[in-house]
């Protein structure tokens, strides 16, 4: 994050210039006059609160790496938390199960893998509520959301193994808004990672 200042003076300098106003640090003694100074300084005022408030600032920006995952699904073992990409679906998950071999392949077993993306989430405050492998439920108490990795997963066991895995705060996917992270708003640029540019897919 990065946040760029400006000083008073100088805005103050270029609002008098515009106007043919003479103008200096000391200003309601040897320059504006005070009642000038007074006015000039409640109208900035005002317009720059109105400007902070609804102006979408260039100068504060907000990183956030999307990328495809450059780890691709070969024969070996997984554990909870590795990421790979399928080269057969084209699509990335994550494992959910520690027992995750090289017979099982991600888009064949959504017991022990989850696909990473926008997918529907499901909400509920019914406790006795059950759920299938593969759905993706709210959790109320931090926002994140949780993988069924059992059929008949109850709610109330929310987020306990070995029933819910929770997913993974990244998405390798590039939509501008998804349903567990917020938008990115306004797109100012799209730049290449050099470290991944010879490994990524």
């Amino acid at each position: 994050m990065e946040v760029r200042t400006t000083a008073a003076s100088s805005i103050f300098r270029g609002t008098c210039a515009l106007h043919g106003q003479p103008w200096s640090y000391r200003a309601g003694e040897d320059s504006l006059s005070i009642t000038d100074f007074r006015m000039i300084r409640s109208l900035l005022s005002n317009r720059l609160n109105v400007i902070w408030h609804t102006f979408p600032w260039p100068a504060v920006i907000e990183t956030k790496t999307r990328q495809r995952l450059p780890d691709i699904f070969e024969a070996r073992l997984y554990h909870p938390g590795d990421m790979v990409l399928d080269a057969v679906t084209n699509a990335c998950y994550v494992c959910v199960e520690g027992t995750a071999g090289p017979e099982d392949e991600p888009g064949k077993h959504p017991e022990l893998w989850a696909r990473l993306g926008c997918f529907p989430i499901l909400t509920t405050n019914d406790p006795n509520a059950s759920f299938k492998v593969g759905d993706r439920i709210l959790n109320p108490n931090d926002g994140s959301i949780c993988y069924v990795k059992q059929d008949g997963a109850l709610y109330a066991d929310l987020p306990l193994e070995p029933f819910y895995y929770t997913l993974p705060d990244w998405n390798p996917e590039f939509p501008l808004e998804d349903d567990f992270q917020a938008p990115m708003e306004e797109v100012l640029g799209v730049w290449c990672n050099p470290a991944m540019a010879e490994t990524s897919p």
